[in-house]
């Protein structure tokens, strides 16, 4: 039996896969950025078909045609990425990450949405909807927890994001930060959304155990 959480987020969703033993198998990190000249380059999307090029403020290789101080506050609002682009490229990463596990046996454990989440629910919702989505067109049942009862397993129902990654075993800890990307300075990106999808999958594989 393989254990799946799922951490999901428009800026960087978390998801690592444990064996039967709550080693890690495999960690996956979906991080699309929401500047349009990082996240076309990087998900080979087109851009010919985005507002920002359409509006003459970038080339097809995603560079800008002027520097950023020049753009005035609408030009600087094209150059956002959407969050239906975002949404778009999630899912389609995790349709590829499900078909490659097809053919093991899988129980998903997912983190619901907090009432204090940054950003707007119901984008948020509609991202939990298209992921439950995902899974259901791979036969994939699921459980969803609650934020407090995962921070609640991993050790304290309050915990901050400081105290859920000290809670992770050291060993499984350099794992999560081996497989986790990193900024120009080597800063760490989206450490606390795998931590939390550890602690989700290790939360699911207790409650089967």
């Amino acid at each position: 039996m393989m254990y799946l959480g799922i951490d999901q987020s428009y800026s960087h969703t978390g998801i690592v896969l444990l064996d039967n033993f709550g080693t890690i198998k495999n960690v996956f990190s979906i991080m699309p950025s929401n500047e349009v000249t990082k996240f076309y380059p990087n998900q080979f999307l087109d851009i010919t078909k985005i507002k920002a090029y359409k509006a003459g403020l970038v080339t097809v290789d995603a560079q800008l045609t002027k520097k950023k101080k020049d753009f005035i506050k609408d030009e600087l609002d094209l150059l956002k990425v959407s969050y239906q682009d975002r949404f778009n490229f999630i899912t389609k990463t995790l349709s590829a990450i499900l078909s490659n596990l097809q053919g093991s046996d899988i129980s998903v454990g997912i983190e619901n949405i907090s009432l204090f989440s940054k950003g707007a629910v119901i984008d948020l919702a509609r991202l939990l909807g298209a992921i439950e989505h995902t899974l259901q067109s791979f036969d994939l049942d699921h459980q969803l927890y609650p934020p407090t009862m995962v921070k609640k397993f991993a050790g304290k129902g309050n915990a901050d994001k400081t105290e859920m990654i000290a809670f992770v075993p050291i060993a499984d800890r350099a794992i999560l930060e081996l497989n986790c990307p990193k900024d120009k300075n080597g800063k760490l990106l989206g450490l606390d959304n795998l931590v939390d999808a550890y602690w989700i999958a290790q939360l699911t594989r207790s409650r089967e155990a």
